[in-house]
């Protein structure tokens, strides 16, 4: 097993309150990062409530883990999120774009104009203004690492989700973009493109 060292960085995992994006706090948090963990807010208080778990579970490893909400889909929400992290973390290290939705399946011709256009808000909008607000810190300071959590939908088609392979297929572009732009101030894009995960978003499959 490789051994990380993240002692001393400050992350954000964006939808990080269960699923793979609790998985990734965990991990951040076992190699000594502090963690913030982004979730979206509702009225049932159940995403908070699972944050704090996830939070509470971080903070074991001697680390500090905070939660934070917001609509990533939201650019005044995501820029608020930012100055929360500059508060109470002092900047940002690690940015990991988790959050993200597949909407309603629909044949492209029975679909409704909203549901895509949501999809593509959250995961394509969401990691560009994330991706955003930290380069903006990323950049002067001439370090830091972006990872997004694509698909291999955005290779592979799947009948009744146009809206999510187009987004992931355009997040991986985002990402390589990126990627050159950070490039000569040593700020690193990279994204993960998994397959399906034994999730409570995927129980019904």
């Amino acid at each position: 097993m490789i051994s990380i060292d993240l002692s001393g960085k400050h992350a954000l995992v964006t939808g990080g309150s269960s699923g793979i994006g609790a998985a990734i706090v965990r991990s951040l948090a076992n190699a000594g990062a502090d963690v913030a963990i982004n979730y979206l807010e509702d009225d049932t208080g159940r995403d908070a409530q699972a944050a704090r778990q996830v939070a509470d579970e971080a903070s074991g490893n001697g680390v500090q883990a905070i939660t934070v909400p917001a609509n990533v889909a939201d650019a005044g929400e995501v820029a608020h999120l930012f100055r929360t992290l500059d508060d109470q973390f002092g900047g940002i290290d690690i940015l990991v774009n988790n959050a993200g939705i597949d909407g309603p399946r629909a044949r492209c011709w029975e679909s409704e104009p909203e549901h895509w256009q949501r999809v593509v808000q959250v995961n394509l909008f969401g990691a560009y203004h994330c991706c955003r607000e930290a380069m903006a810190r990323m950049v002067p300071a001439r370090q830091g690492v972006i990872v997004n959590v694509s698909s291999v939908h955005e290779r592979i088609p799947w009948a009744g989700y146009s809206a999510y392979t187009c987004s992931k297929a355009a997040v991986n572009m985002l990402t390589q973009t990126l990627a050159q732009e950070g490039a000569e101030a040593g700020v690193r894009v990279a994204a993960v493109a998994p397959g399906a995960i034994k999730t409570p978003i995927n129980q019904d499959v």
